[in-house]
């Protein structure tokens, strides 16, 4: 699994590039762009879109957790905060269209 998405460290501050490396309902494995200085707060901003025909959402996400990949970029994960429903529906087909869970399996 993998896709481009976007993120920045405050509501106001510019969009950054970054890849998603992995995703779940609750939190997300990001890796940064090289070169990209890793998030001295500890709550982010993240815009995930899945394909061009769907809208994106934009996720408040606290930083859990900093490494280094094996390429040398930084690796954040991150755990969601506040999900509305209509977020955490995107979430819910966003993973279920990447194959990552069976489609039956998403009603709560």
């Amino acid at each position: 699994m993998g896709w481009d998405a976007r993120y920045r460290l405050d509501s106001h501050g510019p969009w950054l590039t970054c890849r998603v490396i992995d995703v779940s309902l609750n939190g997300a494995a990001l890796e940064l762009p090289e070169n990209a200085y890793a998030p001295r707060s500890r709550l982010i901003f993240l815009e995930l879109q899945w394909g061009a025909e769907t809208r994106g959402v934009a996720l408040r996400a606290d930083v859990r957790s900093l490494t280094f990949g094996p390429n040398g970029r930084h690796r954040i994960g991150v755990m969601f905060v506040n999900v509305t429903s209509v977020e955490h529906q995107f979430l819910l087909d966003m993973i279920e269209r990447s194959g990552e869970i069976p489609r039956d399996r998403g009603a709560h």
